[in-house]
């Protein structure tokens, strides 16, 4: 049985969610605003999903949907699936792109993993199918990043300011901004870190 996204609590059907932070520990996942606890509940028990669901609603005033909470450990959905990939953007692409368009952009807004400077713009779309290496951690490329319409939401905001996808397309003929890495290797990256195209 399939079901739409949009019966689920997701970014992109309920944008008021880039306010908050959630934190998950030892099965146990923390809802916060402004860094401040406002539930915490037990992953063990589903009931619980209902109750911190119910508290979203009860915040947002929320009556014309009810926005589910859901858990699956084997296949776990998250932005990256299913690859179980990293995201990587290039600072200069994002410069390159508020450039040409004449307007500041942010690059919380693609919440990324790694952002990496100091490179010609748009160059991270040649290592496609390619490995890299950071700090002798290898990289295999996959693809490049199609965003979607949560990156036009002020970060940590419920406010959507610009249509970033479009204006993307309008720009560059495409919607593309970062690349999916998958690690090839165990290893810890640091800030400062050179990355090299093996």
């Amino acid at each position: 049985m399939l079901f739409r996204s949009n019966f689920f609590l997701t970014l992109r059907n309920s944008p008021f969610l880039n306010k908050y932070n959630f934190e998950f520990k030892k099965n146990e996942l923390s809802l916060l605003l402004d860094n401040k606890l406002i539930k915490k509940i037990s992953l063990d028990n589903r009931d619980n999903f209902e109750l911190l669901s119910k508290e979203l609603m009860d915040r947002e005033k929320i009556s014309k949907y009810t926005p589910y909470l859901i858990q699956n450990i084997n296949f776990p959905f998250f932005d990256t699936t299913p690859h179980h990939s990293i995201s990587l953007i290039n600072m200069s692409s994002i410069e390159d792109f508020g450039t040409k368009t004449n307007r500041k952009i942010d690059h919380a807004r693609f919440r990324g993993n790694i952002y990496i400077k100091n490179i010609d713009p748009w160059i991270e779309f040649k290592w496609i199918n390619q490995e890299i290496s950071i700090n002798g951690c290898i990289f295999k490329v996959l693809n490049k990043i199609t965003r979607c319409v949560a990156t036009n939401l002020i970060p940590n905001s419920e406010i959507a300011d610009i249509n970033l996808p479009k204006m993307l397309r309008e720009t560059y003929g495409h919607m593309n901004m970062g690349i999916y890495l998958k690690p090839l290797s165990d290893g810890e990256i640091n800030v400062g870190d050179i990355i090299k195209q093996n």
